[in-house]
């Protein structure tokens, strides 16, 4: 009984807790980065692959995963700090 009643107050303790960050960008911030955020994407999604040459084949695989990479961080970033300028914390 002694582990739960230090559980509970750990609990109790965390529950008062709520943190301190937020982003202080402003609205046009925000919406830039929303915005590079969507052309990354919308470059991402219609990239043409088809090829004939190896060599090109090689290339284009590469550009692809670069630019699924800085999408998927991108938007990561993205919902990080909109969520934080909504005081929502993820």
């Amino acid at each position: 009984m002694k582990s739960f009643n230090e559980l509970t107050a750990l609990y109790n303790s965390y529950k008062s807790f709520t943190p301190v960050y937020s982003a202080s960008l402003n609205d046009y911030t925000l919406l830039l980065i929303s915005i590079t955020t969507l052309f990354f994407l919308m470059i991402t999604f219609n990239f043409n692959a088809k090829t004939s040459s190896f060599t090109k084949s090689i290339f284009n695989f590469i550009l692809y995963t670069i630019l699924a990479a800085i999408s998927a961080i991108s938007l990561s970033f993205t919902v990080l700090f909109i969520s934080s300028h909504f005081g929502v914390y993820t």
